[in-house]
């Protein structure tokens, strides 16, 4: 996935949103918080039930084969174009830009791969698992919008010299 998303920046100039004029807008900006995060738990939810729908279907394992190649594909992606515009440090960038609320992602996902394709052993065990995945994910919504930003900020302030 990684490589491909490398590919698809090297064939075709895919955004700019690693720019640094538009890193400087965005360190400049001002965050209305509680408008990003309706944005992303409404996105966070959507990906969340089309997860959980996939996971009780005979299609799970495709799915999370699937969702491995497109996320690997995106992060690819975004790391091709950040270190094509700033060098070495793109690469600090992308990751700064996923840390923390990605870790929580990843734990909500490997929990419910984990728990479904094992196979479902009861109603309380689904309805367990699901209510905390949905936690997690109800948490990471919250680190994305309020948290993430001030640390992206932050990094591209003072560590990257962005202003």
């Amino acid at each position: 996935g990684m490589i491909l998303g490398t590919c698809y920046v090297k064939m075709w100039n895919f955004g700019d949103v690693f720019s640094k004029e538009y890193l400087i807008i965005y360190v400049n900006s001002e965050i209305l918080y509680s408008e990003v995060w309706q944005e992303v738990i409404a996105h966070r939810l959507k990906k969340f039930v089309t997860l959980l729908m996939f996971m009780v279907t005979p299609l799970k394992k495709l799915y999370v084969y699937w969702l491995c190649l497109y996320n690997g594909f995106c992060l690819g992606l975004c790391m091709a174009k950040s270190v094509m515009y700033n060098g070495i440090k793109g690469i600090a960038i992308v990751f700064m830009w996923l840390i923390p609320h990605y870790i929580i992602y990843i734990m909500t996902v490997l929990l419910m791969c984990h728990y479904f394709l094992k196979g479902i052993d009861t109603t309380r065990k689904t309805v367990i698992i699901t209510s905390l995945s949905l936690l997690l994910t109800l948490i990471g919504t919250f680190v994305e919008s309020y948290i993430n930003p001030d640390i992206i900020k932050w990094y591209l302030n003072k560590v990257c010299n962005i202003i």
